[in-house]
């Protein structure tokens, strides 16, 4: 897991410098490996926060010095050395203290994080054992495979956590000769490392590299370089913005065209209900007319409305209206039926006969008193039906 995490940083946040700034990359079986074509040329836009600098282009010492005490030595290393060193303290006590010490050229570009690859390369193997690392060599930019150049390997060894590198020359071109200069015990077993598993030795130093110690190979960039960083962020972050706006925008105007129709079939609704409020008050205004109307007429129309139903059983010579009662005279062929009739109406609250009826030729002559109801109380619910239609 904790390769596969190393493998992801490498690929989108690293370079490797050997004079000019590569990527890492995968290849088709999905292995890491160092891009043949230059990063400057294959992505313009970029610029590494870690990069692995190649030995040729750093200067590797190791100091002594006459103190012990972390804080104090800090200040001193960094009065002492040039702001492109970075250092790890080897040992510390009884007096002094011994620092591996690596410092860059001047055309190395800067980064947030600066890593030697002799450092990651002495971490991926054990203590005391020289490997004689055969580095990439890309002689052309535009080759599909690394350059055979046995001249340009890399010795490196790691001899109680002090850190011991040197390419190949003319004068140590052994691993005994090499171990010879750094005045260790010579090995009988040679070690060699082809360039093809260079990444991977990479990748098992940077996974043994403690994450502490990390903090001796940060810096922070320039001015020039904090610009391009910010610009780096900027700009993505600008985007992220401009289209986070572009859906707030079109969400907004979608909820408020949105609302603008519900608001627009609210208002017919509104106006359907108060145009039904408007038909109702001036049905009930006729209403109440038609009330009034009545309530006047009531005395001389009610009496015609119970005459008229029974206008076929009698003929009537007299009518006339005193205390609220009706006194009708006239003659039928049977005077207690039409009184029965006239009781069943409606309208009619009492009816009986004034006088007792009297029998001549053309039929039975009566004298018979009503009282009525209300008109307005038996016609107001076929009235309000009426409006309601």
């Amino acid at each position: 897991m904790k390769i596969e995490l190393i493998t992801k940083v490498l690929v989108n946040f690293a370079g490797y410098f050997d004079g000019e700034i590569r990527r890492f990359i995968l290849d088709e079986n999905q292995n890491l490996i160092i891009s043949k074509s230059l990063a400057n040329k294959q992505d313009e836009i970029f610029k590494p926060s870690i990069i692995i600098v190649a030995r040729k282009y750093y200067q590797e010492k190791l100091l002594t010095y006459p103190i012990d005490n972390k804080s104090e030595l800090k200040k001193l290393l960094k009065l002492e050395l040039h702001e492109n060193a970075y250092y790890q303290v080897v040992k510390s006590g009884e007096g002094s203290s011994l620092v591996n010490c690596w410092e860059m050229s001047e055309n190395v570009p800067s980064a947030f994080i600066t890593l030697p690859d002799s450092l990651l390369l002495a971490l991926s193997t054990k203590n005391n054992e020289i490997i004689c690392q055969q580095l990439p060599f890309f002689e052309d930019n535009n080759s599909n495979k690394y350059q055979s150049n046995d001249d340009n390997q890399l010795y490196v060894t790691r001899s109680q956590d002090v850190i011991y590198s040197q390419l190949k020359s003319t004068t140590i071109n052994s691993e005994l000769r090499f171990s010879l200069s750094i005045g260790i015990s010579p090995q009988e077993k040679s070690n060699f490392n082809g360039r093809e598993v260079f990444v991977q030795q990479l990748i098992l130093g940077l996974s043994a590299l403690p994450i502490m110690s990390m903090v001796n190979y940060f810096r922070k960039p320039k001015f020039i370089e904090q610009k391009r960083i910010a610009m780096q962020f900027t700009i993505p972050l600008l985007i992220v913005m401009t289209g986070y706006l572009a859906i707030s925008s079109s969400y907004l105007a979608y909820k408020k065209n949105n609302l603008e129709n519900k608001l627009s079939a609210q208002r017919q609704e509104v106006n359907d209900a108060f145009e039904q409020q408007n038909t109702y008050d001036k049905n009930k205004e006729k209403y109440q007319s038609l009330k009034v109307f009545l309530a006047d007429k009531q005395p001389h129309s009610a009496i015609w409305l119970v005459l008229a139903q029974v206008i076929e059983q009698a003929k009537f010579s007299y009518v006339k209206l005193a205390n609220n009662r009706y006194n009708i005279r006239g003659v039928s062929p049977k005077a207690t039926q039409l009184l029965e009739e006239l009781t069943k109406n409606v309208y009619v609250k009492e009816a009986l006969f004034e006088n007792p009826t009297r029998t001549t030729r053309k039929g039975e002559l009566f004298s018979i008193s009503l009282l009525l109801h209300d008109i307005e109380a038996t016609n107001e619910a076929d009235v309000e039906r009426e409006v309601e239609k």
